[in-house]
This record gives structure tokens, C-alpha cells and sequence, in this order.
């Protein structure tokens, strides 16, 4: 299923990120932000959401969402911008505008991508072979 390997890209990606939960129990337990960025409410997040929770990264517990949905697509860039101003760990975007918004806002935060199907020529990867950069995810249709 295809939903399902963007979750495990994602969470993968966030794995990498952090650092080993400490082992002592009298050290705070660091609280990670994702952000999440797209045109309208999507079927997503459960799946990401479950990727992680296997990570043993849960909602709530170790790990804060900041959903950011917008209903056309020039709300995506202040959408965008208003994740990169609360320094979310990660932000896992949905199609090209929310891609390209996420992408003009930060270079330090890592991106993780689904259905921005032209990668090159939407500028997000330099080539498939050595795509460079912040940005990793998956493409629907290759």
C-alpha cells in the first residue's frame, strides 16, 4: 500500500533525527514536533501516526503534531511559514504547492514529501540519482 511507505518513510526520516530515548528515568523525556502541511484534511496522518507509534514515538507522550491544513492553495506559504516560526523537528507535506511552500521557508528543517510527483523539474531534487538537500519522501507514479 502506498500510504503505508510514505509512513515509514517519514517516520524513518524523524527516527533518524533523534537521538536514543535517555535510559535513566529521571531524565525528561524530549518532546518531539512534527509538522504536517497539505490541502485539506487527508487519510495520512493515521498511517504516519502508527509508523511512529511503532518507533515508540506516541502522540500526546513524546511526540506533538501541529496539523496545518489549508483550503486553497495560496494559504499554503503562510501555513508554511507559521511551521517553520515554531521549529517543528520534521515537516511532512502533501503535493506539490505544500512541497514547494514548506521548501521556501526553511533549509534547515527536513522535509518529507508525498505526491509532489515532478521532482526535478518542480526544483525540490536536483536529479533522482543525487537528489541533494533536505527534502526525501515519496512519489506517487514512479
Amino acid at each position: 500500500m502506498r500510504l503505508h511507505s510514505i509512513g515509514l518513510v517519514a517516520a524513518l526520516a524523524l527516527a533518524c533525527l533523534m537521538a536514543p530515548l535517555a535510559t535513566e528515568a529521571q531524565q525528561p523525556v524530549r518532546l518531539y514536533r512534527i509538522g504536517i502541511l497539505g490541502l485539506g484534511p487527508h487519510a495520512l496522518d493515521p498511517l504516519f501516526l502508527q509508523e511512529l507509534h511503532q518507533l515508540g514515538y506516541v502522540e500526546g507522550q513524546n511526540l506533538f503534531v501541529e496539523r496545518r491544513y489549508a483550503d486553497t492553495q495560496t494559504q499554503l506559504p503562510v501555513l508554511a511559514a507559521a511551521l517553520g516560526q515554531r521549529k517543528v523537528d520534521l515537516i511532512l507535506t502533501r503535493g506539490a504547492q505544500a512541497t514547494q511552500s514548506a521548501k521556501q521557508v526553511t533549509t534547515a528543517i527536513p522535509l518529507v514529501f508525498h505526491g509532489a510527483v515532478d521532482l526535478v523539474q518542480n526544483g525540490f531534487v536536483a536529479s533522482f540519482a543525487q537528489p541533494g538537500g533536505h527534502l526525501t519522501g515519496y512519489v506517487v507514479g514512479h
